[in-house]
């Protein structure tokens, strides 16, 4: 069943009228037929099955939609930049495994940098991405996209548990036991990985090392490893 957020107050026996992007899609890319029933979730979380019209205009709100939260842990990954395609298929499928938070990070060793009139339009394009996925997960949130920050500001990062996966951590240094209700951020370096003065500055933040296995990892794979690792246990 399709979901699609909406920028507005639901109410059960509310008439929706839904947006052109979304009567665009129901018609010409899904090909649904009249009286289909989708998802309409708000960014306050609140979520009704609707059945469309005639015209795929609007949408009757006819039964509230009762599902557990995204994810039991409140998780944050720090991903430092990497190349378009990657990053792009990091923020979606981190999406699908529940993270509630997405920050980009700026280190010695990306491939990539934004520019200053880039990162707004960036953003915006993450955050569709994050949207589209959220949907096709059936979440019923959207995660926070920001950035790029530097090392330096990771002092901002308030968290229960702060983690940095390094590929020379000892292979027995494991993430820790996050228990439900609590936070986690998790910070995960670029194609060239981190300097060992850039993890020295990390640790001095307050992060622990922790590694994912004894394999070196591509970025993309140690993130969303990681995500599913924590996420996967909590929700």
């Amino acid at each position: 069943m399709q979901q699609y957020f909406m920028d507005q107050h639901l109410a059960l026996n509310q008439t929706i009228q839904l947006d052109k992007d979304i009567v665009f899609h129901l018609k010409n890319v899904l090909k649904s037929k009249p009286n289909t029933t989708i998802r309409l979730v708000n960014y306050e979380g609140e979520a009704f099955f609707g059945v469309v019209n005639q015209t795929f205009e609007k949408a009757l709100l006819v039964k509230a939609i009762e599902q557990p939260i995204d994810c039991d842990v409140d998780i944050t990954l720090i991903m430092a930049l990497i190349k378009r395609e990657k990053l792009e298929l990091v923020i979606a499928k981190a999406t699908e495994l529940g993270v509630s938070k997405i920050i980009l990070l700026e280190t010695s060793r990306c491939v990539v940098s934004f520019s200053k009139k880039d990162i707004d339009k960036k953003l915006s394009r993450f955050k569709v991405i994050a949207k589209e996925a959220a949907e096709v997960s059936h979440r019923l949130s959207v995660p926070v996209i920001t950035g790029p920050i530097s090392i330096n500001q990771l002092h901002e990062i308030q968290s229960n548990h702060k983690v940095v996966l390094y590929e020379k951590t000892d292979a027995s240094i494991n993430l820790p036991t996050v228990n439900k209700g609590n936070s986690i951020s998790l910070i995960v370096g670029p194609e060239g990985g981190f300097t060992s003065e850039e993890i020295e500055r990390i640790e001095s933040l307050g992060f622990s090392q922790a590694s994912l296995t004894h394999r070196i990892l591509r970025a993309e794979t140690a993130a969303l490893m990681a995500c599913a690792l924590v996420g996967g246990c909590n929700g």
